[in-house]
């Protein structure tokens, strides 16, 4: 994998919310029971993750928060076990991989079963300003999947292989014309348009793609403001290296909302 360093003018994208690429789209955070979920699994894998060894059992404990198979052998993904797999994905990046035999298997396999899983949409989402929620989960998780195998050749050929034929089979979907149009439009179609975003796209400094996507959170006082530790990597977008914030505003909460960047605090 490669990327490329050449620079050319684009025609800025249309993001949600009216604004174009390099712009921010403010959203209000999210609130309730599954916000406050999604902000604890984030800060538990990152917790375990500067652990070494990251004790297994409770890897194993935040696994089993993530999406299962169940009996008919579809997995089920609902906004908390997305979550979960995404805050898992954090986890493998940030701990250097620990528990990579376990873990990155279970990541693939999910991918694998991606078109035919069971989606279940968060009733407070927003659509106004939210991409679709299968668009968003389709891209942090071949963005996770591409940084891992970024890191470890021993998993590149099946990680690849794999994104390769799930952006096959999708696409087969959207032309078998047997899907319902409903189904088509709020699944199908917006998971092969995050999996075609997300191929190929991995960082290649020490900080992985996915923790910029779902950045740290610092805290300052006296004032107590919150921000978003800011990010500005570049990676190759349709073989162009662009700033991430002229493709991509990546300062996202775990249900993929754009939020403005805050500005850094005078010391």
């Amino acid at each position: 994998m490669s990327s490329s360093t050449t620079s050319t003018g684009t025609l800025p994208r249309p993001l949600a919310g009216g604004a174009t690429e390099g712009q921010a789209v403010p959203v209000p955070a999210p609130a309730g029971p599954d916000g406050f979920f999604s902000a604890t699994v984030l800060n538990l894998s990152r917790a375990l993750a500067a652990l070494t060894p990251a004790p297994v059992e409770k890897v194993q404990r935040l696994m089993r928060l993530c999406g299962q198979e169940n009996s008919q052998g579809v997995y089920t993904l609902d906004r908390r076990g997305r979550d979960a797999i995404v805050a898992l994905g954090v986890f493998i990046i940030e701990s250097g991989l620990q528990h990579k035999e376990l873990l990155v298997p279970y990541l693939i396999e999910i991918l694998r079963n991606l078109p035919g899983a069971h989606w279940i949409p968060s009733p407070n989402t927003s659509k106004q300003h939210g991409l679709p929620e299968s668009e968003q989960f389709s891209f942090c998780l071949l963005t996770l999947l591409t940084d891992i195998a970024h890191r470890d050749p021993s998993f590149r050929g099946e990680i690849i292989t794999a994104q390769v034929e799930v952006l096959q089979t999708l696409a087969t979907l959207c032309q078998s014309g047997d899907i319902p149009k409903v189904a088509l439009c709020s699944i199908v179609v917006p998971s092969l348009l995050g999996v075609a975003r997300a191929l190929g796209r991995y960082s290649t400094g020490d900080v992985g793609l996915i923790s910029q996507l779902f950045p740290r959170e610092t805290f300052y006082s006296p004032a107590s403001t919150r921000v978003s530790t800011p990010a500005t990597p570049t990676f190759p977008v349709l073989g162009h290296s662009r700033p991430v914030s002229a493709c991509l505003q990546l300062t996202l909460d775990l249900q993929g909302h754009f939020i403005p960047p805050s500005p850094n605090p005078s010391p």
